[in-house]
């Protein structure tokens, strides 16, 4: 991601004129508007979504108490906890995640903070 600053040179040097940002590319799995706005209706808690290096995109819903209880509940090995946070939580997005190991222990990770109760790294929808 590009950052812009208050005084950036490269606009200054074409005489003041913001120069426009390019077109981003899709996110491999990324969901229309229309479907976020439905999962964002049926799941009153929030949605999240958690974007891979790849360039994928999975979504989910914020955990219910029951939910994380259950996901703690089923071992007491960090991956299998996640691996059950993930497949209760997962709302859509691209389904080469689930195949890559890269790919969902990087997931694993992001979502752990929903674990954790810390929000601050995550994109809330």
């Amino acid at each position: 991601m590009k950052r812009r600053f208050l005084f950036d040179t490269a606009a200054t040097e074409n005489g003041g004129g913001q120069q426009p940002e390019p077109e981003r590319k899709p996110w491999i799995g990324e969901a229309s508007a229309e479907q976020i706005a439905t999962w964002k209706t049926q799941h009153k808690l929030g949605i999240y979504q958690v974007v891979t290096e790849e360039g994928h995109i999975v979504y989910f819903k914020n955990p219910d108490r029951k939910e994380v209880n259950c996901a703690l509940s089923k071992s007491s090995q960090p991956l299998a906890r996640l691996e059950e946070l993930y497949g209760l939580t997962k709302i859509g997005g691209s389904a080469e995640v689930d195949k890559n190991d890269t790919m969902l222990l990087g997931v694993y990770n992001t979502i752990q903070h929903k674990l954790d109760g810390s929000m601050a790294v995550l994109v809330n929808l």
